[in-house]
């Protein structure tokens, strides 16, 4: 059996991450870490990944908490 390479998106905002995992055919499962609620323009990204099964993985989600000075 070929074992096939998981996309590597740890630290990549969860839209553009989930959906090169999906596009590698991987279905996802999401969890949140960090405070529940989204404050306005705080990004979610990636900050871990885990394989949990036959091309299923899941990815823990976090929102940013820097703020751009620019």
């Amino acid at each position: 059996m070929m074992k096939f390479q998981i996309p590597d998106v740890i630290g990549y905002l969860y839209e553009e991450g989930a959906r090169l995992l999906q596009q590698a055919g991987y279905r996802i499962q999401i969890r949140f870490t960090g405070p529940l609620h989204q404050e306005p323009g705080k990004k979610a990204r990636i900050l871990r990944q885990r394989e949990i099964g036959e091309k299923k993985v899941e990815l823990i989600i976090g929102h940013e908490f820097y703020s751009d000075p620019a």
